[in-house]
């Protein structure tokens, strides 16, 4: 094939990834069929997707390599910075809280459902295999000011930071516009998860 074969190809292949997320968003993974995803990517026949995918598991398969928040969250942990323990945990959730609240962020949402409810969120084991090395440079620099850290296992700590902003971003999304929402931010967050729920102690 030539360059520009090869060029279009890509695209379509793409744009099928990207038409599969919004069908599996609105319908699930059984509701969307395989003619909307391709009348979604523009192309005129169902058989055209066959030319990228085997079928509509490797299309969802690739559909969560590609825009599950896993993919955006790890590499923004790895990119934070701070002089302090605690400026790098706050940089690291702006930059998570930034890549969740993406306008798609409802379809990731439902994204990720369907990963844990269809699939036993097998899809998830596979991306932290890529993925892990980011991870491993957060929980590194977590550790080289462990001084600064109750005594816990990085891992603990690291999975309730992460838990702590994906349970922010989809109260946000579900409560949107109630006061749960509107009198709360991502620093009041922070300041839950850094210093506690309770006064400390006089």
């Amino acid at each position: 094939m030539d360059k520009k074969t090869l060029t279009k190809g890509a695209r379509t292949r793409t744009a099928l990834i990207n038409a599969a997320l919004q069908c599996f968003a609105e319908s699930g993974y059984h509701g969307a069929s395989m003619r909307l995803i391709a009348e979604r990517a523009g192309l005129k026949a169902v058989g055209g997707i066959y030319n990228h995918f085997y079928g509509k598991e490797e299309i969802f398969t690739e559909v969560v390599r590609t825009h599950h928040p896993v993919n955006q969250l790890a590499p923004a942990l790895a990119d934070s910075d701070g002089v302090t323990l605690e400026a790098l945990f706050r940089d690291a959730a702006r930059r998570m809280a930034a890549q969740l609240g993406a306008d798609n962020g409802m379809a990731l949402v439902k994204l990720m459902f369907i990963e844990l409810v269809e699939f036993d969120g097998k899809h998830i084991a596979q991306l932290f295999e890529s993925l892990f090395p980011h991870v491993m440079r957060f929980m590194q620099r977590i550790s080289l000011q462990q001084d600064e850290l109750r005594k816990a296992p990085p891992p603990v700590i690291m999975r309730a930071f992460i838990g702590s902003i994906y349970a922010f971003f989809l109260t946000e999304l579900l409560l949107a516009g109630t006061p749960m929402t509107t009198t709360s931010d991502l620093d009041d967050l922070m300041d839950v998860f850094l210093h506690g729920a309770l006064k400390a102690e006089t």
